[in-house]
């Protein structure tokens, strides 16, 4: 059997029709792939249970039905069929193998549920400051997450995967040679602390995040090299923090805040660093030569998560100052994110 050639992305090169209709498809490409993990495809895959009548009866599928899903997948270079009705997994694919360093298989199961209903609400969060998110469930998605801790430990772990993918290369970008403490303030299961105690030999580090984030967190360390260097401290970033360091990062942070909120917690910071000391804010900066690829989607997705935004520069300066801070560099990192440094006035 011959395979086309073409895949979904050639609508990038193709008539605006065919971009449309491709944009318009997203969300069902985004269902099969859920599916795929929902139903550990990728992982048959990945063991070698390649045939599709061997797939399907691993699930109970109809197989003519399955192979219709598999050949979406292959559609979006997920897959590959390199044989009549035999497939095998991507580059691509293999991101979404759930025991990979740095997956999107949390992210995958993070949107669903809960977040498909806030979208449905996103027109009232046009009319109101609320988020789509509280828009549909009565309460904020943090509120939400300490009712319901299974969804929470998805959210840290897509969260975890999300610092693999992103923010380690910014993290390459610091500099840390006259840093000998630093803290991953509201730093989740500890990715980028781990990744920055590794990198540097001569850090101490803290990981600071809530309680609950803290506990889950303490199992991932545990089997982490440098251990020894980091420590684990519990609390709440809107009250004055319980260390002093040299530097601190903040990593998709205060994009989560509005403008009162986010001040609250860089002033926190700021009162947190030794003399002399830094703040990194790893986040997509709006309306610049810096300004990230998907930094727009971005600032979507905070207005329907969260009562957040991205920022502009003219509006993270002003933040900056009302925390007593002022803007020292920022730069682009891999049109994915950017590094911006601040320090105390």
């Amino acid at each position: 059997m011959k395979n086309n050639s073409q895949n979904f992305f050639d609508m990038y090169n193709a008539n605006d029709d065919l971009k449309i209709n491709g944009l318009l498809a997203a969300n069902i490409n985004l269902k099969c792939i859920q599916i795929a993990v929902k139903y550990d495809l990728f992982m048959h895959l990945d063991n070698g249970i390649n045939e599709l009548n061997s797939l399907a009866k691993k699930n109970d599928f109809i197989p003519s039905r399955l192979y219709r899903l598999l050949k979406c997948l292959e559609n979006i270079n997920l897959i590959k069929e390199t044989s009549d009705m035999n497939f095998h997994l991507t580059r691509m694919g293999e991101r979404f193998l759930p025991n990979k360093k740095g997956n999107y298989a949390n992210l995958t199961n993070l949107w669903s549920l809960e977040f498909f209903k806030a979208a449905e609400n996103i027109d009232k969060a046009l009319r109101t400051e609320k988020s789509a998110f509280e828009c549909a469930h009565n309460e904020s998605l943090y509120s939400y997450f300490n009712k319901n801790p299974e969804r929470e430990t998805v959210f840290n772990l897509a969260m975890r995967d999300l610092s693999e993918n992103i923010n380690k290369n910014a993290l390459y970008e610091m500099d840390l040679s006259s840093v000998k403490t630093i803290a991953d303030v509201g730093g989740g299961s500890g990715a980028s602390i781990r990744n920055m105690i590794t990198q540097h030999a001569h850090l101490q580090g803290i990981l600071f995040d809530q309680k609950s984030v803290i506990e889950s967190a303490m199992s991932e360390m545990e089997d982490f090299q440098y251990k020894n260097r980091v420590e684990l401290i519990w609390g709440d970033f809107f009250k004055p923090l319980p260390f002093k360091v040299d530097c601190i990062v903040l990593s998709n942070i205060i994009h989560n805040w509005n403008d009162e909120k986010a001040r609250q917690i860089l002033a926190n910071c700021r009162k947190a660093l030794n003399e002399g000391g830094k703040i990194y804010l790893i986040e997509a900066a709006l309306e610049s030569s810096i300004e990230p690829l998907l930094a727009r989607t971005m600032d979507f997705a905070m207005l329907l998560m969260t009562e957040g935004k991205e920022r502009t520069f003219s509006e993270f300066e002003k933040l900056f100052h009302s925390a007593n801070l002022k803007l020292v560099s920022a730069k682009n990192v891999l049109n994915m994110t950017c590094l911006i440094e601040v320090r105390e006035k």
